[in-house]
């Protein structure tokens, strides 16, 4: 018999968290019997049959949908249905500690996203969202963390026993991965994709632009994704808005690069959905980013605020064909082995699921 396990994330908006629990589920469904817990933006995205699914909508901006009786009456009735092996909840939303202290589970797996708030992290959100977070590590039997930095922090923080955390990093993205899109040219230069926030250093990497620019290097570059506004730069296109799913891949294909120039981080899927595509990436040494970009195998490291390095490694990428190539080959390989979402999934099953059930 299958282990039973409970799959529970909410969120407000669409975006990575969204993305990787549906990649997530996917993976899950082909080792266990699966139950799905979450809002209505995952309603149809799972392409699988799934034992059970529940979805609810929970605003962010209207509290009182949190507290409305009849929804969670209809919730707390889906998660006690069953006698699950395992519930999974995947990141540290606030609404996951009831989950935790209703549903009947025989261990209990917490995904945390973000041990450590990095400088992106609403201010208002995040006295709730700590709370939220110490909660569900007290309730965990095992913590998964995404790369061996955030295990350290979070043995740090919170003084957990290091064999409660388990790290697994993120897989590609299943909803940027069509093995149909793939460019002949590589016509823009310079890729930067998601949602601009000042963490994420855009400013950098402009500065980095505009040295190039005065060494007689000419870039085309491209940024992509809403929030902050970016000021206008000769030779930068922006798109300020959420791209659909095959629109960016096509993106990343024709890209030389993804330049990844964040102030500080948790984890990512940038680099790992680049490397699926053959595309080198540019990173700081933050957060996750040194244990998925291998400096000088799948892309190229450097100091975060650093531009003048930032521009050597663009300018380096630019012209040695012959490195280009040889990261870009790898880049695609690490894609398909290292973080193929199935052996991803299948790995962290082995140590999260009750002993005798993997």
């Amino acid at each position: 018999m299958s282990p039973k396990v409970l799959a529970v994330s909410f969120f407000s908006s669409r975006g990575p968290v969204a993305d990787n629990f549906v990649t997530l589920a996917r993976a899950f469904s082909r080792w266990v019997d699966l139950w799905v817990l979450s809002t209505t933006l995952v309603e149809g995205r799972l392409g699988i049959r799934a034992q059970g699914e529940c979805y609810v909508e929970f605003h962010k901006s209207r509290l009182g949908s949190w507290i409305d009786l009849e929804l969670w009456r209809r919730v707390l009735a889906f998660t006690r249905r069953e006698e699950f092996d395992l519930l999974f909840l995947y990141s540290e939303h606030p609404l996951h500690v009831p989950i935790a202290l209703a549903a009947r589970a025989r261990r209990v797996a917490f995904w945390c996203l973000d041990p450590v708030h990095h400088s992106g992290a609403k201010p208002h959100l995040a006295a709730v969202y700590e709370f939220a977070k110490r909660s569900l590590l007290r309730r965990a039997t095992s913590v998964i963390v995404a790369c061996e930095q955030l295990k350290e922090a979070t043995i740090s923080k919170y003084r957990l026993a290091p064999e409660r955390i388990v790290v697994s990093p993120h897989g590609v993205l299943d909803n940027l991965a069509f093995p149909e899109i793939r460019s002949e040219t590589r016509d823009i230069d310079v890729l930067f994709f998601g949602r601009v926030e000042r963490y994420k250093g855009v400013d950098v990497l402009l500065r980095a632009l505009e040295l190039l620019a005065a060494r007689g290097t000419r870039t085309r570059a491209v940024v992509a994704g809403p929030g902050d506004s970016v000021r206008p730069a000769a030779g930068v296109e922006r798109i300020a808005r959420y791209l659909e799913d095959r629109e960016l891949a096509a993106l990343i294909a024709r890209s030389k690069m993804v330049v990844m120039p964040y102030r500080d981080a948790t984890g990512s899927q940038v680099a790992q959905c680049s490397f699926y595509y053959g595309t080198p990436v540019i990173a700081t040494r933050v957060g996750c980013l040194p244990e998925y970009v291998e400096h000088e195998v799948t892309g190229l490291l450097v100091a975060p605020e650093r531009p003048e390095a930032l521009a050597e490694a663009i300018q380096r990428l630019m012209l040695d064909q012959a490195l280009w190539t040889r990261l870009s080959q790898r880049a695609r390989q690490e894609a398909r082995h290292r973080f193929a979402n199935q052996e991803l999934a299948r790995h962290l099953l082995e140590r999260i699921l009750p002993r005798r059930e993997s």
